[in-house]
């Protein structure tokens, strides 16, 4: 029997025409149709044709929104095959996660996912930065150590990925000096910049959290024994950790590869990565490189993928 975890992409993946294959298939096309309904935007416009996608206020529920129909469709068939024990997603896809295990409604997530991207958007205006991923051997170990030599902070660790990618957050116009900076204290390392709109999960986001809270204390989470992890602190949410993890999720580094380890050692034999690309599929197999992995981009790769 499979013991199936679920994790759901995060911003960074959106492009324009994104759910156009979800229009073709009636399951998918009627469970957005749902969501419609709860969004003050044209949702199908902004899945199949719209520039606004790359936009953080519409990236945001557009990629909660795809992620959502193609694990509606998905899930049915997985539970008969074995059972779906646990959830998670990077970043924004926590709040795909939240609404796929049942802990929070779909029209609830809707709404506030386009308000919480909407703030995210206005603090990147107000003051831009980015985000750069590094990779290589030993990162954490390198980036930690910068940090404490250097005393006053020219970043911020945002995403702990795995062992070999951490990314980090910093003002836009020091990446070029930080990247050469990086470089020539380890020349084995990879610097990436990243195309988003701003060094989310670092304290670049304080201001924008802090307009967020108000909304988190709206939610009302329905936990019925499901797993569900948390970005902020890399364990499972409970009724007690809920408001507070998920109000630190936007200013505080993240921990997947603490999740996807956790993931491993509670049995899960299979995990189904929902991304329009196979980014997601990686980070887990820098974790657990034995670990089957099955990743879905499109209601035609459930049918072929799971049946």
């Amino acid at each position: 029997m499979k013991k199936f975890g679920v994790i759901f992409c995060g911003q960074g993946v959106q492009k324009v025409g994104l759910g156009s294959s979800l229009y073709s298939n009636t399951i998918t096309s009627d469970f957005l149709l749902s969501l419609d309904k709860s969004a003050n935007f044209n949702l199908k416009k902004l899945l199949t044709q719209s520039e606004k996608i790359l936009v953080t206020e519409y990236a945001q529920p557009a990629l909660l929104a795809y992620s959502l129909s193609l694990f509606n469709f998905a899930a049915s068939k997985l539970k008969k095959i074995g059972d779906i024990e646990s959830f998670a997603g990077l970043s924004l896809g926590e709040y795909t996660a939240l609404g796929a295990s049942g802990v929070l409604l779909n029209d609830q997530l809707m709404s506030i996912v386009h308000h919480r991207g909407k703030l995210m958007q206005e603090s990147c205006i107000n003051q831009r930065t980015t985000l750069i991923a590094v990779s290589g051997t030993n990162v954490y170990e390198i980036l930690s150590k910068k940090l404490e030599y250097e005393g006053n902070r020219s970043f911020y660790i945002a995403n702990i990925n795995s062992p070999t990618q951490i990314v980090i957050g910093t003002i836009y116009k020091d990446e070029r000096e930080l990247i050469k900076s990086l470089m020539e204290d380890c020349a084995s390392l990879v610097c990436t910049p990243l195309k988003v709109d701003g060094a989310f999960h670092t304290p670049f986001m304080d201001d924008a959290n802090q307009l967020y809270r108000k909304d988190i204390l709206t939610l009302t989470p329905n936990f019925n024994n499901n797993k569900v992890y948390s970005n902020y602190s890399g364990t499972l949410y409970n009724p007690k950790n809920f408001f507070r993890n998920l109000s630190l999720q936007m200013n505080h580094s993240t921990h997947m590869s603490k999740i996807i380890k956790s993931m491993g050692n509670d049995g899960i034999n299979c995990l189904i990565t929902f991304c329009p690309n196979r980014s997601l599929m990686k980070i887990v197999k820098q974790n657990l490189p034995s670990m089957n992995v099955i990743n879905i981009s499109s209601p035609a790769d459930i049918v072929r993928k799971i049946g």
